[in-house]
C-alpha cells in the first residue's frame, strides 16, 4: 500500500538545467514585456498630443465660421468619445 501518490514519469527527467532554462526564458519575457508596456505608454501619448493639436487646429482655422465650427467640432467630439470608449471596452475585455 503506497503513502503517496505515483511519480510522474516525466518529473524524473527534469534536472537543473531545464529549471535553470525555465527562468531564464521567464526572465527575458518579462523584460520584453516591461519595454512593449513602456512604447506602448509613448504612442498612447503620442496619440494624445495629435488628436489635441487637431482639435486645436479646427478651432484655429474655423473661428469665423461657426456654421462650419459646431458641427465639425460634434463630429470631432464624437471620434474622440467612441475612441476612447473602444479603448476602455478593449481594456475590460482583456482583464
Amino acid at each position: 500500500m503506497a503513502l503517496g501518490m505515483a511519480s510522474n514519469p516525466i518529473h524524473d527527467k527534469i534536472n537543473e538545467t531545464h529549471i535553470t532554462k525555465a527562468l531564464e526564458l521567464a526572465s527575458t519575457n518579462q523584460a520584453n514585456q516591461h519595454s512593449l508596456n513602456i512604447f506602448d505608454r509613448w504612442m498612447h501619448l503620442a496619440l494624445v498630443i495629435i488628436v489635441i493639436a487637431l482639435g486645436i487646429f479646427l478651432v484655429e482655422t474655423f473661428r469665423t465660421q461657426t456654421n462650419i465650427l459646431i458641427p465639425m467640432l460634434s463630429a470631432f467630439g464624437g471620434f474622440v468619445a467612441g475612441a476612447a470608449g473602444g479603448v476602455g471596452y478593449a481594456k475590460y475585455k482583456q482583464k
